[in-house]
């Protein structure tokens, strides 16, 4: 997009552009990390422990909490123009719950009530209220962006078996997702959108991935739940029309069991 970056990691990725700056580091300990905040204009925040299964829960929390923590804070100093943090659909509670959880209501946006359930939801909701008050405190514009899970086009098999092989998985996740390139298109979206200087917004497809109803799908699996708007195939449960207003995001990717359809804008998907 014509932006000149410094990309951090604990390791540099294969195929990283030699034209951009890369230092490999973490973030909890890097001493450059005020000094590099200081020259940018923009902060993109993905950086996060998100695999409870081989880390322990309070050290997922603990890395998670202190790195945003060290970033909104050096971003506050340095007077960026905005920091866009990846949060999560798991601040809501329910994707990593230990059973299926009904929302309080359908289709499921950004006022709804968090009901948290585990240490990585935690410290999600904990980032975007740091979010919050260095916005408050400071001034820094920021925004939070609630991904579902992230899918790889190179991955598609896997990506789709997991999901399908996992129908409980699937209710607890609103079978709701967001193709990476979509993922990505939302945060340079985010750089320079008109928007509040606080703000948190659903990203994810518009497409619920599922085989069947998705209406039979919300009943059988949330039971009687308050209805607030539309559900159908191009109405997911778990919405981003707050993103499509503020943004003018909208998902052109839209995944199926048969494979991945771009879909251009103002159209509407085969089903």
């Amino acid at each position: 997009q014509g932006y000149a970056v410094h990309g951090t990691d604990l390791a540099q990725p294969e195929g990283w552009d030699a034209g951009h700056a890369f230092t490999a580091t973490r973030l909890q300990a890097w001493d450059g990390l005020e000094a590099a905040v200081a020259d940018a204009d923009f902060v993109i925040h993905t950086a996060a422990i998100t695999n409870l299964d081989s880390v322990p829960e309070a050290e997922v929390f603990e890395n998670n909490v202190t790195a945003t923590s060290r970033l909104t804070y050096a971003a506050a100093a340095a007077g960026v123009r905005r920091f866009v943090y990846a949060s999560s659909q798991s601040a809501l509670g329910f994707s990593r719950a230990l059973s299926i959880l009904s929302p309080d209501y359908v289709p499921v946006d950004e006022d709804h009530p968090c009901h948290l359930t585990e240490g990585y939801g935690l410290s999600k909701v904990v980032g975007e209220q740091l979010c919050r008050t260095v916005n408050y405190r400071f001034g820094l514009a920021t925004v939070s962006l609630r991904f579902p899970v992230i899918w790889a086009p190179e991955n598609f098999a896997a990506h789709v078996a997991k999901r399908s092989d996992d129908p409980v998985q699937a209710a607890k996740s609103m079978w709701s997702y967001v193709d990476v390139r979509d993922a990505a298109r939302a945060v340079v979206l985010a750089l320079t959108a008109e928007l509040p200087s606080f703000a948190v917004l659903n990203v994810a497809a518009l497409w619920p991935f599922c085989e069947g109803d998705i209406r039979a799908l919300v009943a059988a699996n949330y039971g009687k739940v308050e209805q607030r708007g539309p559900i159908g195939p191009d109405a997911p449960v778990y919405s981003a029309a707050r993103a499509e207003t503020m943004l003018g995001f909208r998902a052109q990717y839209r995944w199926s069991a048969s494979g991945i359809e771009t879909v251009a804008a103002g159209e509407t998907a085969h089903v």
